[in-house]
């Protein structure tokens, strides 16, 4: 068996100033969203892609957070297999989501 188990307080522990990270991008990419008067939330979607996304603890870190500003969060099936790419604005590219 060539798999490594862990508590969960020390995976916590381990992982927590990445989830840290994350989250914080998170908040910047949420605060730089206009505000949608006629709707009932700022975005409608939170994507979680790529291999870290298919952490539950990041999952539930990001939906006690920031489920309540978005219509729904979506995690695909296998999230590793997805890749999303993002461009600042000041060049002119939008972001970018591709399977």
């Amino acid at each position: 068996d060539s798999q490594l188990y862990l508590r969960r307080d020390a995976m916590t522990r381990a992982f927590a100033p990445t989830v840290s990270g994350v989250m914080e991008c998170v908040r910047r990419a949420l605060a730089s969203v206009p505000s949608r008067q006629t709707r009932p939330y700022p975005i409608d979607y939170i994507f979680m892609v790529g291999g870290f996304s298919e952490s539950e603890y990041l999952q539930s870190r990001i939906e006690e957070a920031f489920g309540g500003m978005c219509r729904r969060i979506v995690v695909p099936p296998e999230p590793a297999a997805v890749i999303a790419i993002s461009r600042d604005r000041d060049t002119g590219f939008q972001p970018v989501l591709t399977a």
